[in-house]
């Protein structure tokens, strides 16, 4: 049985991030999970932390099935007739 963990997770693991950021320990008085946070967000990474500190990253921001932010989707017009402007009788049934 093989360990798929890996590909199954939606989040890049510790040691990815790790790499990404090129941070492995921390110094001046910070954690390596703050420096990376501190990193992440100035590179315009998307990602959360946790509760223990530590930045978790959506494996689909590297794998190019990003998706369009919330925002985004606020701006667009979206079509929608309006049915109060139509003219002439609304037919029912048959």
């Amino acid at each position: 049985m093989t360990n798929s963990s890996e590909t199954d997770s939606p989040f890049l693991e510790e040691k990815y991030v790790d790499e990404l950021t090129g941070i492995y320990k921390g110094k001046e008085g910070k954690t390596k999970l703050q420096l990376q946070c501190t990193f992440l967000k100035g590179a315009g990474v998307p990602f959360i932390e946790n509760a223990r500190g530590r930045p978790i990253v959506n494996r689909s921001y590297f794998e190019g099935s990003r998706t369009v932010p919330a925002q985004q989707h606020s701006e667009k017009q979206i079509w929608e007739p309006d049915l109060m402007k139509t003219k002439g009788t609304v037919r029912t049934g048959c």
